[in-house]
């Protein structure tokens, strides 16, 4: 209803209303805007290169909830990423699953692999093509904060 109103406001003859309705149309436009650009991606994969570049740790989100989550190992020339888009998917026995949930631009998921019987729990914050996460596993007592994931889209892989 702001908007239809704001939109109304803006065929107005007055220079004043019309100004005020364009600043209110602005200023809610870009706060929809930021708020789009820092929603959760599906069409690709949230990457965290450490020890750069022997591993590469890889979270994908999809939209019934399900996260899956694994880490990669170089080897002379291997490129970690190579062929992810292939084999890093729910179907996957080797990788790690679990269940996300969201509240405004925080996220929070455990992801446990099969192979395992311990989890790692992750919270953090959606950025814009970015999460920064911190995680705690209980299998080895292994914390880290704030590690910055970059969405890499599935067609640049």
């Amino acid at each position: 209803m702001f908007l239809v109103l704001c939109s109304f406001a803006l065929d107005i003859e007055s220079e004043l209303v019309r100004y005020k309705a364009y600043k209110q149309l602005r200023s809610c436009a870009e706060s929809k805007i930021k708020n789009m650009l820092q929603e959760l991606r599906f069409d690709g994969i949230y990457q965290y290169f450490y020890k750069y570049p022997s591993y590469c740790h890889n979270i994908r989100f999809y939209q019934d909830r399900i996260v899956i989550a694994a880490s990669v190992q170089a080897k002379g020339n291997y490129n970690p990423t190579k062929n992810i888009v292939k084999w890093f998917n729910k179907n996957c026995d080797s990788i790690s699953t679990g269940n996300y949930t969201i509240e405004g631009n925080l996220i929070a998921f455990s992801a446990k692999n099969k192979q395992s019987s311990g989890f790692v729990d992750w919270d953090g914050k959606i950025g814009i093509n970015q999460i920064i996460l911190n995680s705690f596993s209980h299998i080895n007592g292994n914390r880290a904060n704030n590690r910055k994931y970059i969405f890499t889209p599935f067609k640049t892989l």
